[in-house]
């Protein structure tokens, strides 16, 4: 089972990967949060690492960035990894 620790882990870096995604496609978080169906703040607290998404969410995400799914896992994953 994973570690409250562990989790706030996985939030921050999934925050900055999320972040670096965004900036890299040119989309707003505001342009975010619409496409994906969900509050902008709730876009700043997901960047900030203070929220997780839902699988639901997540895809949305992924899809308005014109990414894969899982991409923004995989993402994240590989940035644990190296830290």
């Amino acid at each position: 089972m994973p570690t409250k620790e562990n989790a706030k882990r996985v939030s921050k870096i999934f925050g900055r990967v999320l972040a670096e995604a965004r900036s890299q496609g040119g989309v707003t978080q505001q342009a975010l949060a619409e496409g994906a169906g969900v509050d902008p703040v709730f876009i700043s607290y997901l960047e900030n690492g203070h929220r997780q998404p839902t699988l639901t969410v997540l895809l949305a995400i992924e899809k308005t960035l014109n990414l894969p799914d899982g991409e923004l896992a995989v993402r994240t994953a590989k940035a644990l990894r190296h830290r």
